[in-house]
């Protein structure tokens, strides 16, 4: 792993952990995320800096892989990063150690339905301890009432103090002309 890696690792740690300080990540996301360092360790083999579709294939065969991940997820996981130039694309490190805390933290058990989580399932993975603080923010600032399209764009230059186009690039699908 280079000094980059390590140092772009450390501050995707800090981002998720939800300690005050700049300086310091709690034990148990620290252990998350080296669990998901190791994972990613054991499914790219060769060491060559992006696991394939083929080795999570086949530390899915050999059960290297934990129970939250199927084809499924795996599948979902590669059409996110598809880039139809690169053929034998892959995952890289970061990447996968956000991927696999998002399905930590939205991982149920014994769900009620398949692909589907139900308002207490939905709500226990949020209030969990370990949701970043920044993304439960983002939700309790979205809008509880049905907005209408004016109502957005009021709502949306009222609350975005600086705005960045490639951003916030939602309003402009309610924009009417």
């Amino acid at each position: 792993m280079t000094r980059t890696s390590a140092r772009r690792l450390y501050q995707l740690a800090l981002d998720l952990s939800n300690t005050r300080q700049h300086r310091d990540i709690d034990f148990v996301t620290y252990v998350m995320i080296a669990n998901s360092v190791r994972l990613y360790g054991l499914i790219n083999g060769r060491d060559n800096s992006d696991a394939t579709k083929d080795e999570f294939n086949s530390a899915m065969d050999s059960n290297l892989l934990p129970q939250r991940y199927n084809q499924d997820v795996i599948n979902q996981l590669f059409r996110l990063v598809e880039d139809n130039d690169r053929p034998n694309q892959g995952i890289d490190l970061i990447s996968f150690v956000f991927y696999d805390f998002a399905l930590k933290l939205f991982h149920v058990p014994n769900p009620t339905r398949r692909w589907y989580q139900t308002l207490p399932e939905f709500q226990s993975a949020v209030t969990n301890y370990l949701f970043p603080n920044e993304a439960f923010q983002e939700f309790r600032r979205i809008p509880q009432n049905n907005l209408t399209t004016v109502g957005l764009q009021m709502y949306t230059y009222l609350n975005i103090s600086q705005w960045k186009d490639e951003e916030n690039h939602f309003l402009k699908f309610s924009q009417k002309k």
